[in-house]
């Protein structure tokens, strides 16, 4: 207590002199409306400024909360995509055997490393055997398919993404309905190679390719990519086609693992009829 008065009595004068300056200041506002306006207005702006401020870093601090509800909400609506999709084909072909969309469950994952540069390129994601990751399943982004889950440990996974050399993907060409394959040739990250695609079938550069379903790691109807150059060697049976991919691999962030709980007793039931 004793160093406070020391230190008030030490800068009596600036203290006056502010004491007198705010009396000063109320006096003039309070007497005169122009002047009365131009300060409250000065200080409404000023409040409002700092209030934003405080907003702006409250809002900074909970990007990663709201990233995190964004990409369940995304989740959730691709699952519905998904069902809508299946309701639509049941619709038209009453004869099909198609995959319940309630098998796929879509689970949001953080991107916390990645390659783009190698011809065997992988990333790593936040979720492990403990989420519900295993081998094999597949991963989307936001815009398209990424890759296949290759190892996983209790709490990461690694994902073989599409420009890796060794990993090829069921797909199909929407407009004509036509299955293929793409398998990535270690030149352009941005692009693969559609594979396979007999040289009968009228294509144009832009169509979609989009997953087949044949598999048990994509749903159907997910977009790899489209069409971006096309060539047709002399007497050849394929075309020669790259495919732009709709993942953007250096940018990628927020990715989603695919869980489908029909997996093993389809996998299981196609493996006891290759075995007669």
């Amino acid at each position: 207590m004793q160093t406070l008065f020391v230190l008030i009595y030490r800068y009596r004068a600036f203290l006056i002199f502010v004491f007198l300056e705010a009396i000063s200041v109320w006096l003039i506002t309070s007497n005169n409306s122009y002047q009365g306006a131009l300060f409250f207005n000065s200080a409404n702006a000023f409040t409002g400024r700092v209030n934003q401020i405080s907003a702006d870093v409250s809002s900074y601090f909970q990007l990663t909360r709201a990233n995190l509800q964004l990409a369940e909400e995304n989740a959730f609506l691709r699952k519905e995509l998904a069902r809508i999709t299946m309701q639509q084909k049941r619709s038209l072909v009453s004869d099909s055997v198609i995959l319940d969309s309630s098998r796929y469950l879509f689970n949001p994952a953080e991107v916390i490393n990645k390659s783009v540069n190698r011809t065997l390129n992988f990333m790593t994601i936040d979720k492990g055997t403990k989420d519900g990751v295993s081998k094999d399943m597949g991963v989307i982004g936001q815009k398209g398919v990424v890759g296949q889950v290759k190892d996983v440990s209790t709490n990461f996974a690694t994902v073989y993404t599409l420009i890796h050399t060794g990993l090829l993907t069921s797909v199909y060409h929407k407009a004509s309905g036509t299955f293929a394959s793409t398998q990535w040739d270690g030149t352009d990250p941005l692009e693969t190679k559609l594979l396979y695609l007999p040289r009968h079938v009228k294509i144009d550069v832009g169509d979609s390719i989009l997953t087949s379903g044949f598999n048990s790691i994509f749903p159907p109807e997910l977009l790899v990519g489209t069409i971006s150059s096309i060539n047709l060697p002399e007497n050849a049976a394929f075309y020669d086609i790259s495919i732009k991919l709709a993942a953007d691999y250096s940018n990628l962030k927020h990715v989603y693992f695919i869980q489908n709980l029909g997996k093993i007793e389809k996998d299981s039931l196609e493996l006891n009829s290759l075995e007669y």
